[in-house]
């Protein structure tokens, strides 16, 4: 991230490096769109010149018409000639005009989806371990927060390269007349432009300092959005909406305050250098009309030039005030090219090899320690154990004992500190891991819930295999979805979200059912289920796990759970406690020993 305390030239190469490296990602994605954007954008900025020209033209021919001492019939003639030509002009002006207005709502809608584009591009091919570092996190959620002005930058730096380019020609055409005339006009904008920029960077400064107040406050702010029954009932019994609202407008108050001091002073050297414009723009005024008085341009002239004025200087300040926006936005282009470009403090190198599961998935953990990033605790110590191919193993303790990272490994969120782990006696670390992981089914306690149709959530576990409804509703059953999907509205086309028409909610033990079920669906080799039937009754859990078991003979299942009417069903049980295992056997080896762990923790939870 850019220190605060560099220099000003370094900041605006970065400045400039951070623009161009966006411009090039957008534009890039829809080259033709925004060629014709830009190109159109252009035009259009020229168009009021063009008609203040052909108007000038055709009052100069309308002049010479009426004058007595010039009226013929050839006058009247090359009048209505110019006529009808600044009538042409003025209908094609208008066709532009027109065309320019839809391309820059084709380009809108398309940058959205750009937008998104770009940024979800970023988010998928992030692995597991980024989400494990708090940098990306951070970055992520600024850049979710403020993704709307990927457009924003688009359309206003559009606007200032082609204003700028529209004011150099009209400075080009004001020489032509008299060059104290570009001296007026320029000087007249002077003051307005520096209080433009100058309020602009502390707007810039303002956000850059409380971005992360911002994310902060959108925590508070979209809880108040929830559309969930229990949630909303949840809130009014503990009666804390009113506390998340008043934080959140709280948080927002300081971050608009600065604001609001800043627009104020603003608004005060802003009228102090409309006195300074004012003025000179009366003085450029005059000065045309001295042209005119003395012979140097005509009236049709002196209309064009009293109409370049105006609009140049309407041009340049508008064109100023769309670059303050894109200054303001600074600090979030190097947000935005960080998330895009992140380099995790740990890395987790990919492989490259493939591992042949013909005949099941071995895990074996060989004197393997960790520590999180940052920390000095040892979370697993020397822990060495094997999980058999084709083998049910359930991993027992205490919250805290070491259960999740074991689970985070097998899964490469990271690399053991010390020790090592093969697959089918391959190191992990020498694994492609998208190949490893299609042949993993994960299901945890707080697993995604899709408000899409039901089928959808069943056949999202393995986008990669051709949808088909038998093979939907087949793995439904196995995970006793289907009894209930059936009564749904539309059965398996219902979606499963309330603001949707015949749409339904499921229960939180229906959700657990589907989820199952997309386990079923994906047809893994290898099965790590992380508390996966909390929210289900006990006769359903019975059912589902003895589907899981039949389903899964040939495949090697790693479950971790509190409830033993589970656990005690394993092939074989490993008990961990502070980061090492310290008992292992089958159900009936281990509670029948007094008072180790595991006889504790499964008698409490039967007495």
């Amino acid at each position: 991230m850019a220190n605060k305390t560099e220099p000003t030239t370094r900041k605006k190469h970065k400045f400039i490096f951070y623009l161009w490296y966006i411009l090039k990602k957008v534009y890039g994605l829809n080259p033709i769109l925004s060629i014709a954007f830009f190109a159109f954008a252009l035009i259009s900025s020229f168009l009021p010149q063009v008609e203040s020209f052909t108007l000038g033209k055709m009052i100069d021919a309308a002049v010479k018409t009426i004058t007595p001492s010039t009226t013929s019939a050839a006058n009247v003639q090359s009048f209505m000639f110019i006529l009808i030509v600044a009538s042409a002009i003025l209908l094609t002006d208008k066709f532009i005009y027109d065309i320019n207005n839809f391309v820059i709502q084709l380009f809108a809608l398309r940058n959205q989806n750009t937008r998104d584009l770009i940024g979800f591009q970023a988010t998928l091919k992030a692995k597991v371990h980024y989400f494990e570092d708090p940098d990306f996190v951070r970055l992520k959620s600024k850049v979710d927060g403020n993704g709307f002005k990927i457009s924003q930058i688009i359309m206003s730096l559009t606007t200032v390269i082609t204003s700028f380019i529209s004011a150099g020609v009209i400075i080009a055409i004001f020489s032509a007349y008299d060059w104290r005339i570009v001296l007026m006009a320029i000087v007249s904008l002077i003051l307005p432009i520096v209080i433009n920029l100058k309020f602009g960077k502390q707007v810039w400064g303002i956000w850059d300092s409380m971005s992360e107040e911002k994310v902060i406050y959108s925590k508070y702010r979209n809880y108040l959005f929830m559309d969930s029954p229990s949630h909303f009932t949840e809130m009014k019994v503990f009666g804390y909406g009113k506390y998340l609202l008043n934080t959140a407008l709280h948080l927002n108050k300081i971050f608009v305050d600065k604001l609001e001091v800043n627009e104020r002073k603003r608004l005060l050297f802003t009228m102090l250098s409309r006195l300074w414009e004012f003025a000179f723009t009366v003085a450029g005024f005059y000065y045309v009309f001295a042209l005119l008085i003395n012979g140097r341009v005509s009236v049709g002239q002196f209309f064009f030039v009293v109409t370049l004025f105006q609009s140049m200087r309407s041009i340049v300040s508008y064109a100023f005030e769309q670059l303050t926006t894109v200054l303001s936005d600074g600090a979030f282009f190097e947000t935005f090219y960080d998330y895009l470009n992140f380099v995790p403090r740990v890395q987790v190198p990919n492989g490259t090899k493939n591992i042949d599961v013909t005949n099941g998935v071995e895990i074996e953990f060989k004197d393997v320690s960790f520590k999180y990033p940052g920390t000095e605790k040892m979370v697993l110590k020397d822990v060495s154990f094997k999980i058999p191919a084709n083998k049910d193993i359930a991993l027992v303790g205490k919250n805290g004992a070491g259960k999740t990272t074991l689970i985070k490994l097998m899964l490469r969120a990271y690399d053991p500190t010390k020790g090592s782990i093969l697959i089918n006696g391959q190191n992990i670390k020498e694994l492609e891991l998208d190949e490893y992981y299609k042949r993993i089914g994960i299901l945890s306690q707080d697993f995604m819930t899709f408000e899409f149709k039901a089928w959808e959530n069943i056949f999202i576990g393995d986008v990669d295999k051709p949808m088909t409804m038998i093979n939907i509703v087949e793995a439904a059953k196995k995970a006793k979805a289907d009894e209930f999907i059936q009564n749904y509205p539309k059965q398996y086309e219902t979606y499963l979200a309330r603001d949707i028409t015949d749409g339904t909610n499921p229960s939180g033990g229906q959700w657990q059912r589907l989820a199952i079920a997309r386990v079923f669906y994906r047809d893994p080799k290898l099965i790590i289920l992380d508390e996966p039937t909390s929210a289900i009754d006990a006769l359903a859990e019975e059912q589902i796990f003895t589907n899981i078991r039949e389903f899964a003979k040939e495949k090697t299942i790693v479950m971790v759970s509190h409830r033993f009417a589970t656990v005690k069903k394993a092939d074989f049980i490993y008990v961990i406690d502070d980061g090492q295992i310290v008992e292992q056997g089958t159900h009936e080896e281990l509670a029948d020993r007094t008072g180790t762990l595991y006889s504790r923790m499964f008698h409490s939870q039967n007495d």
